[in-house]
């Protein structure tokens, strides 16, 4: 089962874009951490806002040229 279009993910590694591909990426598994059918295996909503406000940091300081792009944050 495709979640993303794959032209999009080509056009991203071609733009050399990857750090968008790997948010991407991050977002799905937070919902996927979140949508787990045993409410013991969910994601903690706190934790997931946490999670998706860093994702959300680390792209605007790399829009704004800041530096920050470690894989462990996505």
């Amino acid at each position: 089962m495709e979640v993303m279009d794959p032209h999009l993910i080509q056009q991203l590694e071609a733009d050399g874009r990857d750090h968008l591909l790997e948010s991407n990426i991050s977002v799905l598994r937070i919902g996927v951490a979140c949508s787990s059918q045993s409410p013991r295996d969910k994601m903690e909503m706190g934790d997931a806002v946490n999670q998706l406000h860093s994702i959300r940091n680390l792209l605007l300081r790399l829009e704004h040229g800041g530096e920050g792009t470690s894989q462990s944050h996505l």
